[in-house]
């Protein structure tokens, strides 16, 4: 790559190999070249997150198409994914009502006295004490680190 012939060259290598991602933000007003380089890096960086958000997208409809009642047995939950529900409900729902939902759902669907007094001990020491200065990753590790269920999700209801 560098066989130090152009000042490119000594750009890119510079670019690419002595600096981390801060200081290529700060180098790029330098000259063109370091400002090409970064603006390749920021347009490559924006199609791979247009790619993930589609390909993590989950439909609208995803609750709906799999809810089963059969005869004598009731509803039956297993035929959804655990985590894809978690995602959906971090995707879809609002976020005014989203960060108080680990207090909602425990007091209302948890009916084991076990599990809802463990749950509300999490909630306690893991949680910020403040709502607003939670944010949606605090959710999804509230439903995965205690396991909540399906069915006690849909117990809460949206």
């Amino acid at each position: 790559m560098f066989n130090g012939k152009c000042p490119f060259d000594i750009h890119w290598y510079i670019y690419n190999n002595f600096l981390d991602f801060e200081n290529k933000k700060n180098v790029k007003l330098l000259n063109k070249d370091f400002y090409k380089l970064w603006k390749r890096d920021v347009d490559n960086g924006r199609i791979i997150k247009k790619y993930l958000i589609k390909y993590y997208k989950i439909d609208d409809k995803y609750l709906n198409c799999n809810f089963i009642i059969e005869p004598f047995h009731g509803y039956k939950y297993n035929y959804w994914n655990v985590n894809k529900i978690y995602r959906y409900y971090i995707q879809k729902y609002e976020m005014k009502y989203l960060l108080s939902y680990p207090e909602f759902l425990t007091k209302k669907a948890i009916l084991n006295y076990d599990k809802r007094e463990k749950t509300l001990k999490w909630i306690n020491d893991n949680l910020d004490k403040n709502i607003d200065k939670r944010n949606r990753r605090d959710i999804l590790r509230f439903f995965k680190e205690n396991e909540i269920t399906i069915k006690e999700l849909f117990y809460a209801g949206m």
